[in-house]
């Protein structure tokens, strides 16, 4: 199963696909981006997860967001993953004999009757098995559009989940636990005040929840009377 997070910023999608992946006991993995990161490298990345739930069989979640999509090029591969296409071509002669080893060596594979074209066909059976994709990506804008339109198999092969604003509850749930695990108390000890640490906590969470729902508005309001478009993280 692979997904589509439609939604802004700030909705939870990358904090969604964390929970899910710890959940289902799977390895949660992220593209690390640096500079000069091309397609190359970006083959490197997938070849290590793919190793890893090919010859493992290691559940891995691999999040991808429109940050990590820096040329349409990038895509094709994703493409190519989710299409049930092989991807045997991308592994040097090298990388192809660690595999056949490695499929080779499992308990589950029969040895006698496991020939080269058997060990491939179970090591990619083991990769659609195992990988899942999260790609994560705003409806705003040209890119969401424009992947659709180049990129037909990812759509089909994905369930779109849509993301929408977090509800007032929610954000106070996220200011509360915030409060608990940051340096607060240490700050609080040092200050000349007669409230509780507890009670302050209690206080500063709505004012938080309260600035988070003014600048969304302002921002609506502005994008009424401009037409641009903005988010809040």
């Amino acid at each position: 199963l692979h997904i589509i997070q439609l939604g802004a910023g700030g909705t939870g999608r990358s904090s969604s696909a964390r929970l899910a992946t710890f959940i289902s006991g799977s390895h949660y993995h992220e593209l690390s981006i640096r500079r000069n990161y091309t397609a190359f490298d970006l083959r490197d990345d997938l070849k290590t997860i793919l190793l890893k739930c090919g010859s493992q069989r290691k559940p891995c979640t691999l999040f991808i967001s429109e940050l990590h999509i820096l040329e349409d090029g990038f895509m094709c591969d994703i493409e190519t993953l989710m299409g049930g296409n092989q991807v045997q071509h991308w592994f040097d002669g090298e990388e192809r004999e660690y595999i056949v080893s490695a499929m080779k060596n499992r308990e589950d594979m029969v040895q006698e009757s496991s020939n080269n074209s058997q060990i491939w066909t179970s090591f990619f059976n083991n990769i659609y098995e195992c990988l899942h994709i999260v790609i994560s990506i705003s409806p705003t804008g040209s890119s969401f559009k424009r992947y659709c339109r180049l990129h037909p198999v990812i759509l089909s092969r994905c369930v779109i989940d849509f993301y929408s604003e977090w509800p007032k509850a929610a954000l106070l749930a996220v200011a509360k636990t915030f409060f608990k695990q940051n340096q607060l108390d240490k700050i609080l000890a040092t200050a000349k005040t007669v409230a509780t640490s507890s009670a302050i906590k209690d206080k500063l969470a709505p004012v938080c929840v309260e600035i988070h729902m003014f600048v969304q508005g302002v921002i609506d309001e502005y994008k009424v009377k401009a037409k641009p478009t903005f988010h809040t993280g």
